[in-house]
């Protein structure tokens, strides 16, 4: 499908639901945004380099309070063909209180 139209929204605060967190920072992060899950990219190096060694226990249920970029995609018919989502800086760690 060719791209019409994107838009872009940076410095989005967001609270996102870790599913799956990437230990070897080679692919995307799935988390719950609401009913949604959404991949996201992780850009913020530093903070990713301490979480890979193990300065943070990160377990599914917990959640990041970050700063985020969304890209919407647009095709020719007006209709969303995807989306895109990065963390750009993480905030804090909100761990899941819910036992």
């Amino acid at each position: 499908m060719t791209i019409k139209e994107t838009k872009k929204f940076e410095n989005m605060p967001m609270n996102l639901i870790v599913k799956k967190p990437d230990y070897l920072g080679l692919s995307k992060w799935e988390f719950r945004h609401g009913t949604k899950t959404i991949l996201a990219r992780m850009s913020h190096e530093s903070w990713l380099l301490d979480f890979q060694n193990r300065k943070f226990d990160i377990r599914p249920g917990d959640a990041l309070s970050c700063i985020a970029t969304v890209e919407y995609f647009y095709g020719y018919d007006n209709e969303l063909i995807k989306e895109a989502y990065t963390v750009t800086k993480v905030e804090k760690v909100l761990v899941d209180q819910g036992w």
